[in-house]
């Protein structure tokens, strides 16, 4: 993940120094060693797993492409406004995703996020919003032997006629929905709090 450059300060003409200019300096240094301390992963990155587990991300506001989570413990959080504009596939055996809203774009349309049959995933307080539906109108499609906790999620979009929030081909204890709602366009009720809900939502 790229860092913030450091100020470059120019030389002193004639052996003066201008206390104002260099204490500032200073300060601007010091804000940017901060800021790349936090470790804030910008829109110009990937979202990658450079380590075998215990991967971390802190998303910037801002778009990001999508993202293939494949290492155990991964997690991602978001600032205010991190929207994911392209599929998402998770198969990481254990994974939290908080605060990130995912919509399609022009170019990514339908399903938002696909769950490989061997993955375990929390979400928190993260948006699906469908802003470009295809036919099928899935949100986010588990496969046989995923499972996937939604605590404090909204879904949003779609065009008022039906589909499913999720798609779980598996077991209906394999999904946990937990203080949730869906949008007016959205299918189902306003507020979702399933402990064993059925195969689709």
């Amino acid at each position: 993940m790229p860092t913030l450059p450091l100020p470059y300060k120019l030389p002193p003409v004639d052996g003066q120094v201008d206390i104002v200019e260099d204490r500032a300096a200073a300060l601007e240094a010091d804000i940017t060693r901060l800021l790349n301390g936090l470790s804030i992963t910008t829109p110009n990155s990937e979202i990658d797993e450079p380590k075998n587990e215990d991967n971390v991300h802190f998303l910037s506001s801002g778009f990001f492409g999508g993202a293939n989570i494949t290492k155990p413990y991964t997690m991602i959080g978001g600032l205010p406004d991190t929207q994911v504009t392209r599929h998402v596939t998770i198969k990481s055996t254990r994974a939290i995703i908080d605060g990130v809203t995912f919509r399609n774009s022009d170019s990514s349309t339908g399903r938002l996020i696909l769950i490989r049959s061997s993955s375990v995933v929390l979400f928190r307080n993260c948006v699906f919003n469908m802003t470009h539906p295809d036919g099928a109108k899935i949100w986010i499609v588990m496969e046989d032997g995923a499972k996937a906790v939604f605590n404090g999620c909204m879904w949003r979009g779609g065009d008022g006629t039906g589909g499913n929030l999720v798609s779980n081909a598996g077991a209906a204890g394999n999904v946990q929905i937990v203080g949730c709602m869906s949008g007016p366009t959205a299918p189902g009720a306003t507020f979702v709090n399933c402990s064993a809900p059925v195969a689709s939502l």
